[in-house]
């Protein structure tokens, strides 16, 4: 018996150990896991071991909420293993997805040294690889979301090394990013970050692309930054950045320089833009960006030189030769959701506009918007030479004398459009006309006129504006009925304001924006004469700029009752129809005088969109709905004073009824309609019918 002793005796030794290399690895793992979660801060939770002699394989690794791992192969030496040491050369991660919030980074980044102290010595680690892992990082206060796939690789001796591809970054508050490659070397003097293929869109069409650089460390444990890039897609590069990046202190400069270039440079940016002859034109510009304490401070300028603009929505000819100055300051607070624009300030021909205002609410579908524009005082003809000739032909040919200046603010809050706000004072009093072009001199305008519409594209119809035409009816031959139905619905403070209608003006501007479209109009009477009988009707930034001044010209120099006058007289009340006298006698049969109130109701109701809203007499009878807006039309008239309790009553237990001595058959005047409003390209407007009903 003894002698088998010791043989029994080395088996049971040898069995041991066998069963301690093989058990080790799942034993050490129970042992080191506390230690983990405790460095880590968040348990950790296996799925299932397996393995053999020197691999131990980890199935299914959640490591709280931040990270899930398909499989983790460790391999490890089995005589450090029995000395209590873990040496682990290669480790290899598969199907990583790692998902971070600030909180994660703050919890690692402050155990992370205590992590190493504990359990220095005990665990060797050689090469460490992960290929192919999904990295998401949102930080909610910020409004920040980011991903990328990296690849992690770490060497005994050699700093980390990562590659990040595909890499995506959004800010709620509108700037995005992206990057084709970006590698990064984790060196104990600091990171050096190599950016290949980047792309920031810092607003709708202000895009920096094809962004190379690097960032590497400097003095003082900051980080130097140079990046080059060009714009949008134009495959050239126009700009570069240099900067200094401080991690720990919290603050950043960078100063963005695009030296000066001519437009016809950024190529493909420009197609659909409304720039002829880009080869003329050059920019220069240069933007500071310096942050801290959570926020982004940045202060530039742009000078455009020789630039030529033309599109239709602009004016029939091109703007030439353009030369302007542009300054900004301001900041922006992404976890805020906010961008204060301390000023712009505009320079061009001798006279500035200075802006400033606010973004607030960033990124939500409800922002909120506060500006202000103040112009400094400069003399009239200053001012108005500022303007090119394409721009403004008939005011440009005015001679001012005097002084402008203005101050305007607004605030529109999305949440809110029914208290849009509007406040200030265009100093335009402060001019006055020393002369004005014959074509648009107010006196020709005091005395009989030759008026000429163009009913049809290509078609002129010329009348004169005056007892010569037996169909002009003075002011004080018209209803009283007609004066007050469209005081009502076009301009209610006619006699009381100079052109411009303040409040009516908000109510428009909510409206569209509520719509997201030009679904109201804010013209005054006088500014309807004077777009009919100075201008022409084509829809350009031009004829709106020239219309606001001409009425405020008119407003000057006309009577308020000869403004009137002439409007009821040129007005268009359908097809062809032009005048109170034509349009009375072709629809009611009767002299304007003779109107009553559900009849002037009417043809006040048609004025926004008389064309399509002839099919109401081609029927014979408005439609109920119409019949409907009248009364309303009858009882807002009644609300203002402008119709007596008893005159309601009358008119709106009455129906309408048409003179049809004028009119066409049913099928061949509606046919009429639609050809006459697709030829004019006539808009739909509010509570329009469409003419094939």
């Amino acid at each position: 018996m003894r002698r088998w002793r010791i043989p029994l005796i080395a088996f049971a030794l040898g069995a041991l150990c066998c069963a301690t290399v093989v058990l080790l690895p799942a034993v050490a793992l129970r042992l080191l896991r506390p230690r983990l979660e405790r460095a880590i801060g968040a348990p950790i939770h296996v799925g299932s071991v397996t393995g053999r002699l020197g691999r131990v394989i980890l199935v299914d690794v959640r490591v709280g909420g931040i990270a899930r791992v398909k499989r983790i192969t460790l391999h490890y030496r089995a005589a450090r293993l029995l000395l209590g040491r873990l040496a682990l050369d290669p480790v290899t991660v598969e199907g990583a997805t790692v998902t971070l919030g600030p909180e994660d980074l703050g919890r690692l980044r402050s155990r992370q040294d205590g992590f190493a102290g504990r359990n220095a010595g005990r665990i060797e680690l050689g090469v460490v690889q992960a290929t192919g892992a999904r990295l998401s990082y949102r930080d909610p206060g910020l409004g920040l979301t980011s991903e990328a796939q990296v690849d992690v690789v770490r060497e005994p001796g050699r700093p980390l090394r990562l590659a990040l591809r595909d890499v995506r970054a959004a800010l709620a508050a509108g700037p995005t990013g992206s990057a084709r490659r970006i590698d990064v070397v984790l060196d104990p003097a600091g990171p050096h970050v190599d950016l290949h293929g980047g792309r920031v869109a810092i607003w709708h069409h202000l895009t920096l692309s094809d962004i190379t650089g690097s960032i590497v460390p400097a003095q003082e444990r900051k980080l130097a930054l140079s990046l080059s890039g060009g714009w949008g897609d134009a495959g050239a590069r126009l700009w570069n950045a240099e900067g200094t990046l401080d991690p720990a202190g919290g603050r950043s400069e960078v100063l963005l320089r695009a030296q000066r270039f001519r437009l016809d440079r950024l190529g493909p940016v420009l197609a659909g833009a409304p720039i002829r002859d880009p080869h003329k034109a050059e920019i220069d510009a240069d933007l500071t960006l310096r942050q801290a304490e959570g926020a982004v401070d940045f202060e530039g300028r742009l000078d455009v030189y020789g630039l030529t603009l033309y599109h239709p929505g602009i004016g029939p000819a091109a703007v030439p030769d353009l030369r302007a100055t542009l300054r900004t300051r301001g900041r922006f607070e992404a976890r805020a959701r906010r961008l204060r624009i301390y000023e712009i300030v505009a320079e061009h021909g001798g006279v500035s506009a200075r802006l400033e205002g606010m973004l607030a609410r960033l990124g939500t579908p409800q922002p909120l918007v506060e500006v202000r524009i103040d112009v400094p005082p400069v003399p009239c003809h200053r001012l108005l030479a500022a303007f090119p000739k394409a721009l403004l032909p008939i005011v440009r040919r005015f001679e001012l004398d005097g002084s402008f200046a203005a101050n305007v603010s607004g605030r529109v809050d999305f949440a809110a459009l029914d208290k849009v706000e509007l406040d200030g004072r265009i100093g335009i009093d402060g001019c006055r006309v020393v002369s004005a072009p014959e074509e648009a001199d107010a006196a020709r305008l005091l005395e009989p006129f030759v008026h000429r519409v163009h009913p049809m594209p290509d078609v002129e119809v010329a009348f004169v504006v005056g007892p010569a035409n037996r169909d002009f009816t003075p002011l004080a031959e018209v209803s009283q009925h007609v004066v007050n139905s469209i005081m009502t619905t076009e301009d209610s403070r006619f006699f009381e304001h100079r052109g411009f209608i303040g409040r009516e003006f908000r109510s428009a501007l909510a409206r569209d924006l509520r719509e997201q479209r030009f679904a109201l109009g804010a013209s005054s009477i006088t500014m309807q004469m004077v777009k009919n009988v100075l201008l022409t009707h084509e829809k350009t930034l031009a004829r709106k700029l020239q219309e606001l001044f001409l009425t405020w010209y008119v407003e000057q120099n006309l009577p308020k009752e000869r403004i009137l006058e002439i409007y009821l007289n040129v007005i268009e009340f359908g097809p062809g129809i032009y005048g109170i006298g034509p349009a009375a006698r072709h629809y009611f049969g009767k002299p304007p005088r003779d109107l009553g109130p559900r009849e002037a109701a009417f043809l006040s109701s048609i004025l926004p969109s008389p064309k399509r809203r002839y099919v109401h007499y081609c029927r014979g009878v408005p439609t109920p709905k119409w019949e409907r807006y009248l009364d309303r039309i009858l009882r807002r008239m009644h609300e203002r004073g402008r119709l007596s309790a008893a005159e309601v009553e009358t008119a709106t237990s009455m129906p309408l009824i048409f003179d049809r001595l004028e009119a066409r058959p049913q099928v061949e005047c509606l046919r009429f309609v639609k050809q006459i409003v697709e030829a004019n390209q006539v808009p739909v407007l509010a509570d329009d019918e469409p003419a094939s009903q």
